[in-house]
């Protein structure tokens, strides 16, 4: 059997704050099925040769917290299946604005619903004072301007450069091994 994986990202959300994280253990020699049998707790895992193991998990609560949360600016993310309708709090408004979500990554200021924005957004931000709500609304305009050239493209819209294109120099290939180890000073 080779190792344990890495235990997968948490899949709770600020909303959801209940998630399942997940890790997996391969057999790597099919011929050891017989004797690592009695390991495998269902027939499922039997039959893929994966042992699966999942925890319960929430996010820390740094991370949920409104404030910091709703100070992000607007994350539209990158393409990747269906853009979807989102909401964001705009510090510059101290509203709930529309935006489309592209679909993969993006920021945490990012709620499926107006309602959703405003429950947690509007209270916390309005208790603060005038200097901090102040300097959210820069920061927010400040990252926007980060993340947009002068044409207006957004950076994540960029095209790699075209040394990224250029194969790969593997280097030398290794003398042959069969003479035994080589150290050298």
């Amino acid at each position: 059997m080779l190792p344990w994986t890495a235990w997968a990202p948490c899949n709770a959300t600020c909303e959801t704050r209940e998630g399942i994280q997940s890790r997996r253990r391969y057999l790597a020699r099919p011929s050891e099925a017989n004797s690592c049998h009695h390991l495998f707790r269902s027939s499922q895992e039997l039959q893929t040769r994966v042992l699966t193991e999942e925890r319960a998990c929430m996010p820390p609560p740094e991370q949920c917290d409104p404030l910091t949360v709703c100070a992000e600016g607007r994350k539209d993310g990158v393409t990747c299946g269906d853009p979807q309708p989102a909401f964001y709090y705009s510090a510059m408004e101290h509203a709930c604005l529309a935006f489309t979500y592209l679909g993969c990554k993006g920021g945490r200021n990012r709620f499926e619903s107006r309602e959703s924005c405003e429950r947690v957004c509007l209270a916390p931000v309005q208790a603060l004072p005038a200097w901090r709500r102040e300097r959210m609304a820069f920061l927010q305009y400040k990252t926007a301007q980060m993340s947009s050239n002068a044409s207006g493209e957004v950076a994540s819209e960029k095209q790699p450069k075209s040394y990224c294109g250029l194969p790969m120099d593997a280097g030398e290939e290794c003398p042959d091994s069969s003479q035994g180890p080589r150290i050298q000073w």
